[in-house]
């Protein structure tokens, strides 16, 4: 490139540059506070005056501080009468959470009602089975995978998987 380019160059990026510029000032004007001079907008437009109530729902504070010594004096709270919990069948809870790998046999995870696969875990008895489901075994985690399952349904899933 000559000298006589480069200066040509520059030029022209100049000219490039301030055209945009000039551009960006006119947007800015015409979409500016200035664009609707027919209904211009006072400083009360400008800053809207929320209501008392709404200023005090966002200053309230979230939490409390309790400090030693000092009761807290609680809401009451209307205490619903709990429903008896009903133990869920073994096949509720065979299809629920055993399935995936019971119905399947992944990782040799014995199938239901395969006396085969179940014969040698059964050999302890069923107290032992039940044991080692809630507490895992192998690749099986404890309950299955379902921290919430009661003794009492996983004894149910078993008994329905290895009725022959």
């Amino acid at each position: 490139m000559t000298e006589e380019q480069g200066i040509k160059a520059t030029i022209i990026f100049y000219a490039i540059g301030a055209l945009y510029s000039l551009y960006l000032i006119f947007n800015l004007i015409s979409q500016g506070p200035l664009s609707n001079l027919e209904h211009p907008m006072t400083a009360k437009d400008m800053i809207a005056t929320p209501k008392a109530s709404t200023v005090a729902e966002r200053i309230a504070p979230v939490g409390k501080t309790k400090l030693a010594g000092q009761e807290e004096k609680a809401a009451p709270v209307a205490k619903k009468a709990a429903a008896p919990a009903v133990a869920k069948t073994g096949e509720q809870v065979y299809s629920t959470v055993c399935f995936a790998c019971h119905g399947t046999g992944v990782m040799n995870a014995p199938k239901k009602g395969n006396k085969d696969n179940w014969a040698p875990r059964l050999a302890n008895g069923i107290d032992a089975l039940v044991k080692s489901a809630i507490h895992g075994k192998g690749s099986m985690p404890p309950r299955g995978g379902n921290a919430s399952l009661s003794d009492q349904e996983i004894k149910n899933a078993i008994e329905f998987m290895t009725t022959f």
